[in-house]
C-alpha cells in the first residue's frame, strides 16, 4: 500500500475486539479535522490576500479539500460501523485510510507553513506556524 511490504496484516498483538476499538478511536471526532481545516482555511486566506501569493492560496485550496475529504471519510466510517461490527481486516483498512489522510494533511501544512516562511511577511509566518504547531499537537493528542 503506503510503503512496500505493509499491504500484509501483521501478527496479531491485540485480540480482534481491542484492535477494532483503537481504530473505532480514531474515528470518534471529527472535531480536530474540521478545526484544522478552518484554521488553514483563515490563515491561508489571510496570507494569500495580504502577500498576493499564488502557491500559498493553492496550498490553502488543496488543504481545505483535504480537511473536506477526511470530514467525508469519518461520515463514511460511521456509516459503515451503524450496521454490523468490523472485521479486524477492515479495521486494517479503515486504519490505513485515517493514516493517509492524516499525513496527507500534514505534508500541505508542512509546504504551506515552508512556503510562509519564505514570503517576506512576519505575521502570515507566525499564523502558519502556529496552524503546523496546532496539528501536530492535535496528533499527539490522538495518539
Amino acid at each position: 500500500m503506503l510503503i512496500s511490504g505493509q499491504d500484509k496484516p501483521r501478527p496479531a498483538s491485540v485480540s480482534d475486539a481491542i484492535y477494532v476499538e483503537i481504530v473505532a478511536a480514531l474515528y470518534e471526532t471529527a472535531v480536530p479535522i474540521l478545526f484544522a481545516g478552518i484554521g488553514l482555511a483563515i490563515v491561508g486566506t489571510i496570507t494569500a490576500r495580504q502577500t498576493g501569493d499564488t502557491a500559498t492560496a493553492v496550498l490553502t485550496a488543496l488543504g481545505v479539500v483535504s480537511s473536506l475529504v477526511r470530514m467525508l471519510d469519518v461520515g463514511a466510517y460511521r456509516r459503515r460501523i451503524a450496521g454490523a461490527p468490523l472485521t479486524r481486516a477492515e479495521a486494517v483498512v479503515w486504519e490505513r485510510r485515517y493514516a493517509a489522510g492524516s499525513v496527507i494533511m500534514a505534508f500541505l501544512l508542512g509546504l504551506f507553513a515552508a512556503r510562509s516562511l519564505m514570503l517576506e511577511d512576519a505575521i502570515c509566518s507566525v499564523m502558519a506556524i502556529g496552524i503546523g504547531f496546532g496539528f501536530g499537537a492535535g496528533v499527539v493528542t490522538r495518539l
